[in-house]
């Protein structure tokens, strides 16, 4: 399946976002930051995609790509652990996100 961008407009909706990722967390293949594509990518299983959901990207800002692999690493580690995506998270990740990248 191929990746759909995705570019949320303000903070509460990339939380939401992120909520939802970690409720679903063990569908999550990976949550990355391809350096490639300048994408945060999250790869589903096909569970998840037989229920209707795609594989997604988030374009990162240039300059901005190491920032967001550790940001994204933190937050599924943490998600591993029990602990819910908070509003500092999102809030740091969404300084990252280029509205306007490809």
């Amino acid at each position: 399946m191929s990746f759909v961008r995705t570019v949320p407009s303000s903070v509460a909706e990339l939380l939401t976002y992120l909520l939802k990722i970690y409720e679903g967390r063990s569908h999550i293949r990976s949550a990355i930051v391809n350096p490639a594509t300048g994408h945060l990518e999250v790869a589903l299983d096909g569970m998840a995609h037989f229920a209707g959901n795609p594989d997604v990207f988030l374009p990162i800002k240039k300059g901005k790509i190491q920032e967001a692999s550790e940001r994204i690493d933190k937050i599924m580690r943490e998600a591993q652990l029990g602990h819910r995506p908070t509003d500092t998270d999102a809030q740091a990740l969404f300084e990252l996100v280029d509205p306007l990248g490809q």
